[in-house]
């Protein structure tokens, strides 16, 4: 299994554990429209959640190896979550 389909899986299945272990410590998530960096905690909060989703499109994967990520993708936010 890729790391992003370990990614996708332990996401849709809010499994913290599995994201605790696939993402580094130093992992970080850029917002572009605000340039805040989200860290790994951050993240892994975001994604337990049980608020409304963005929904993803336009994914591509840019380089990806045993257990490296960097992916591109397009996001649609619900308007009650736009301004976060």
């Amino acid at each position: 299994m890729s790391f992003h389909e370990k990614m996708e899986k332990a996401s849709d299945e809010k499994d913290a554990q599995a994201l605790d272990q696939l993402l580094d410590d130093d992992f970080f998530f850029i917002r572009h429209q605000s340039g805040k960096e989200i860290n790994k905690q951050e993240m892994i909060d975001i994604i337990l959640d049980d608020g409304p989703k963005p929904k993803r499109r336009n994914e591509r994967t840019i380089y990806e190896i045993e257990d490296i990520l960097v992916r591109h993708t397009f996001f649609d936010f619900p308007s009650e979550i736009r301004k976060q």
